[in-house]
This record gives structure tokens, C-alpha cells and sequence, in this order.
């Protein structure tokens, strides 16, 4: 049976992306693994609020997304970030599909609208996408949901990355970022159980983005996922999270 790999995008690696990582895609398209991408956008959407004059305000690495800063997040990722990707990745002659091209693919419902406000988290997957990844296109999801009347909500693409690989029984999700993997003592741990990463939290050593990718490894892997690894290049490894 082919193999099936979630890969998550940061924004920040997104906009730097090496000629090395279209080449990873193409051979595992060859070799017939079905793949899922997940994309942030945070620098770009960051920076766009900044010029509207929109607040930029997250708690516990999580984007409070009020009504303007939706419908902006909302134009940025299908009208700007998700086009410009999907021509990269064409032009790499890989077959894709863009999920949220017309719906998001993924109902869901407000995370805890009193705290975080459009900010949701994933429920339900559309059938369409369990067939388009059976006729072995890449599937590439923007970080959002809607819920059942319509409303798009932002979802942390850490948790999107996590849904779809329990939801596809994913054999792995990639966390890609930009750095190499979790550092102490600014060497790269090859391994971290999940109790560990607990401590690491609690003592500030683990802090800001990279407590949503712990969270969202720690779903994955008690809902079927076999690996999960946080890297910063696909042909090199990076810390794996066990459980």
C-alpha cells in the first residue's frame, strides 16, 4: 500500500522554499506516496494587519482573529499565497489540487470564540479529498475550516496538519520550519518523548510557535499516526516526537 505523508509548511519556510524540496516532492510522487501539504502564512498575514492597522495579538502562540483580520487572512491565502505556491509546485511538473480552491474542505467550529474570536478548530473532511488523494494528486490545504453555516474560520496549521494525518491515517507528518528540528544547548535533539517536551515547556526551554507543533505531533500520534518529525529540509532529519 503507497504511503501516506502529511507535510506542514510554516510561513516563514514557505517564502524559502530550496530547489531541494520540489526535488523531494517529485520523487515521492514518483514512487506514488500520496502527499498532503498544509500551509501557514504568518509573516505575510502579520505584516498585512500591521499595514491595515489591524491588531496583531496572539495567546499561546495562537492568532486572535477578529472580523477584519478573517477577511484579510482569509483574500491573503486564497488569492495571494496559495496561487503563488501552486505555480511553484506546477511548474515542478507535480499534479495538485488546491482544497480550499472553492470550500475549505474541512468543517469545523470556533475554537473558544469569547478568547480567540474566528479562530476554529477541524471536525469533519470532505469526502472529495479522501478521492482526489486516491488518484495520487498532492493536496495542499491553507490553515482555515468553515463551519456548517458558512462562516471561515483560522485554524492553527499545526492543528490542520494533525487532523488530516489522523483523519488519512497518515504513515507520517513532516512539521517543516525553520529551524532544524528542537534545540538544546543549541544541538538538535534526535528524539523527544512527549513527557520530555512537557518538562521543556514547563522550564521555558520549549516556548512561543513551537508549543502549537508539539501539541499537534502529541494528536497525531495518539490518533494513529506512526511518525512525526519537526525539520527544516526533507532530506535531513530533525527531531522525532515519540510518545
Amino acid at each position: 500500500m503507497a504511503e501516506t505523508v502529511v507535510i506542514k509548511i510554516g510561513g516563514t519556510a514557505l517564502e524559502h522554499l530550496s530547489q531541494n524540496f520540489f526535488t523531494s516532492l517529485q520523487r515521492l510522487q514518483a514512487e506514488a506516496t500520496r502527499m498532503i501539504i498544509v500551509h501557514g502564512g504568518g509573516n505575510r498575514i502579520s505584516q498585512a494587519c500591521r499595514i491595515q492597522q489591524l491588531p496583531v495579538q496572539k495567546i499561546n502562540g495562537i492568532r486572535v482573529t477578529d472580523d477584519q483580520t478573517m477577511t484579510l487572512m482569509k483574500t491573503l491565502i486564497l488569492n495571494e499565497i496559495q496561487p503563488a505556491f501552486y505555480q511553484q509546485l506546477t511548474a515542478a511538473d507535480l499534479d495538485t489540487w488546491l482544497a480550499n480552491a472553492e470550500s475549505a474542505s474541512i468543517m469545523g467550529d470556533y475554537l473558544n470564540q469569547d478568547t480567540y474570536l474566528n479562530v476554529g478548530k477541524p471536525l469533519i473532511l470532505d469526502e472529495i479529498v479522501k478521492a482526489k488523494l486516491k488518484q495520487g494528486q498532492l493536496l495542499v490545504f491553507g490553515p482555515l475550516c468553515q463551519t456548517s453555516d458558512g462562516q471561515w474560520l483560522n485554524v492553527n496549521a499545526d492543528d490542520v496538519a494533525a487532523f488530516l494525518a489522523s483523519e488519512l491515517h497518515a504513515d507520517r507528518l513532516l512539521l517543516l520550519t525553520d529551524v532544524p528540528g528542537l534545540c538544546r544547548a543549541e544541538h538538535v535533539m534526535p528524539n523527544v518523548h512527549y513527557a520530555q517536551v512537557q518538562r521543556l515547556i514547563a522550564g521555558d526551554v520549549i516556548t512561543s510557535g513551537m508549543i502549537p507543533k508539539l501539541k499537534a505531533a502529541y494528536h497525531a500520534l495518539t490518533h494513529g499516526v506512526s511518525q512525526v518529525e519537526i525539520l527544516d529540509d526533507l532530506q535531513h532529519h530533525g527531531t522525532l516526537i515519540l510518545n
